[in-house]
This record gives structure tokens, sequence and C-alpha cells, in this order.
């Protein structure tokens, strides 16, 4: 899976995905129905199948960035029904979590495509530290105000990185990215005009917003990083940008409408460390990137880089406390009733 690239047999079945996403399964395990919404199935070339150990070990850790990215960040938003401020963002925010996990879908069939396991397995069945999203979409909604910041910039990113993998050398990417691009464009509109809102509002509005700014911006070095393959990534065409190319798209995105929404422009975010020490409670430290023993998670962890604490992790596969609530809301009926069906 994510951890190690190791090639798995495909289930011998779909374990609970709707008929439009696979063939009916002979054991249904009673998947959330957002999980299994229909998505385009993703064809990886023949080529794919012959290449070098090092650059199918790059292509896993990809597409599981993008697909735990959209899996996680759908299920924060489906945490918004019945909660919104109206009745119009209830059903907004339901239907940008239908495409997120539509599109988490399509990546996880591709890895299934590549001999990892299957959809439902890659879902729900995997451990934190086998997971790839960002930090920043496995924190909790908070307020109003953090949610659309946070969705608005990590749109922003995910818009510019699928417009990248229109280029990719790898065709399911390509022709995902394309056909996804056409969604995206909208969440992220979406999340602009609030954004705007809330900051030419002024007030309360906007001091909230800024709050979100801060609260925001010491995750996105994490949200930002490729991942352990990235120069493997570019090399073999897989991502034909860097991204630190990609970085600049993004302000180029965003700056914009932090000015329009009366935000002061915070700079740059730092970028993701490589080489960190996490300190977790209790005085232990461990190495970035490692995990604590019986959890996968480190417990409210801090990664200290040059002396000042700075958030790293989610794409080596540490994660806080966040994932681990969210994963056992999201596995509520998988996990201890693996084999029921609905």
């Amino acid at each position: 899976m994510c951890a190690g690239g190791e090639g798995k047999s495909a289930a011998p079945g779909a374990r609970g995905m709707a008929p439009e996403v696979s063939a009916a399964a002979p054991e249904a395990r009673g998947m959330a129905p957002e999980v299994s919404a229909a998505a385009p199935q993703p064809a990886v070339a023949p080529e794919a199948r012959g290449m070098a150990p090092e650059v199918r070990a790059a292509l896993v850790d990809l597409l599981c960035q993008l697909a735990d990215d959209e899996l996680t960040m759908g299920h924060r938003d489906s945490q918004w029904l019945g909660l919104a401020p109206d009745v119009e963002e209830d059903v907004a925010f339901s239907s940008i979590a239908q495409d997120e996990v539509g599109h988490a879908v399509y990546f996880f069939e591709a890895l299934r495509q590549l001999g990892e396991d299957h959809p439902d397995a890659l879902a729900f069945d995997r451990p934190p530290a086998a997971r790839r999203n960002a930090l920043l979409v496995e924190r909790s909604n908070s307020d109003w105000a953090y949610t659309v910041l946070r969705h608005f910039v990590y749109d922003a990113w995910d818009a510019v990185r699928l417009r990248a993998l229109t280029a990719s050398r790898v065709p399911a990417l390509a022709q995902g990215a394309v056909r996804m691009l056409r969604e995206e464009r909208y969440h992220l509109l979406h999340m602009e005009t609030w954004v705007r809102a809330l900051g030419q509002a002024g007030g309360e509005a906007l001091d909230r917003l800024t709050a979100a700014v801060r609260a925001v911006w010491p995750d996105l070095g994490d949200l930002f990083d490729l991942g352990a393959h990235a120069d493997t990534l570019l090399s073999a065409g897989v991502l034909p940008q860097p991204a630190d190319a990609l970085v600049r798209a993004w302000v180029a995105e965003v700056r914009p409408v932090f000015e329009a929404s009366g935000i002061p422009w915070p700079g740059l975010p730092d970028p993701a460390p490589a080489s960190t020490e996490v300190v977790v409670p209790g005085g232990a430290v461990v190495p970035g990137g490692a995990v604590v023993p019986g959890t996968g998670v480190v417990p409210d962890g801090v990664v200290v880089s040059g002396g000042r604490p700075v958030v790293f992790g989610g794409r080596r596969g540490v994660h806080t406390e966040a994932l681990d609530e969210l994963l056992g809301e999201m596995t509520q009926v998988s996990g201890p009733h693996p084999s029921a069906r609905w």
C-alpha cells in the first residue's frame, strides 16, 4: 500500500462499491454511500505495468496523496450537513463532499490497477501511518471561517496540482485530472466567494477569517510537500512540475483574493523540513516520519525545526489525533462489521 508501494492482489470482488464504480460484490461491507459514489474508471496505460520499481513506488505514493486528500476533505465537508449557516450551504457542502469522495474513488481504482488493494480496503482499512493526506485536511472543522479558508487554500492547491497532472505521462492521471478540474473549478469559486464575503464584511467576520489564516498557515508547508518520491515524480514525468513551481502558481491564485478581501498577506509559508524531530507528550522524541507504537499517530505532535515549532508529517505517514478521530467515525460500520451487507 502507500507505506511501501508493495503490490497486493485485488480483492476477489467489490466489497460495497456502487455498481457504477465496480461490479456488484458478493460481500458488501456497509460502506458509507458517499464513498460508493460513481466515478469514472481509470485505465492505467500498459507501459505502467512494466515501469521501473522506483517509478511505480512514486506513482503509488502520489495516488495515495491524491486519494487520501480528497477522501479526508470530503468527510470533513460531510460533517457540516445540518450545521452549515443555511440550507443552501447544507446542500452545497453535501454536493462538494460527494465530488471529493468520487475523486478519491477514481484514484483508489487507479491504485487497484497497479496491483494495490481494493478501493474499499484502501479507504477504510489502512492505519493512519499508511495514509498520505496532508495534515491540513484532517484537522477538525472548527468554525465556519476556518472551514471556508482552509477549503479555499486547499482547493487552490488541488487545482494547481491537477492542472500540472494534465501533462502527466501516466494517461490515467492526465485524463482524470481533466475531468476533475471541471468540478474543482466550482469548488474553488464557491470558497472564494465566501472568503471575499467574510473579509469584506469586516468586524467579527474579518477577525475570524484572520484567525483562520493564522491557524491554516503553519500546515501549508506540509500540504505543498510532494512526499518522499518527489524527485522521481518529476524526472519520470509523472508530475511534470516541481513543488516550487506549483507553489508559485498557488500564490498567484490565492494572494489576489486575500488582497480583495482585506486579509493581510502572511508571506510564503515555510516549506516542510527535510529532517525533523517529533516531540510527543511524555517527553519521548522520535525521528520525523516515525510511528508512535500502538497507534501510528503522533498525538498532539509538535515537529521542531530550527528551534521553532512547525507542523510536518502527513505525506510521510505521521498524523495528528484528529485523523484517528475521523477514521473512527468513518469506520463505525465497516470496522466492527466487516462482512455487513446493505
